[in-house]
């Protein structure tokens, strides 16, 4: 049986250093929205401002986020 990877290591497969992604995948760090988005996108899950947003809110936060870059 094929062990799925952690979650620390996918945000490590990012790019995220290590004791960052550590401390995400624990909840002792809160990512930024940006860095929240990313993760989403990439990854499809929720973290930080994300936790309890609708995919609606997720879309219209993502809408915003790139008219601000």
């Amino acid at each position: 049986m094929t062990q799925k990877p952690s979650l620390c290591s996918r945000l490590v497969s990012m790019g995220i250093s290590a004791p960052y992604a550590s401390q995400l995948s624990r909840g002792v760090r809160t990512p930024s929205l940006s860095l929240a988005l990313r993760i989403y996108r990439q990854l499809d899950v929720k973290m930080g401002p994300l936790v309890g947003a609708s995919k609606a809110e997720i879309a219209t936060l993502e809408r915003v986020a790139e008219r601000a870059a």
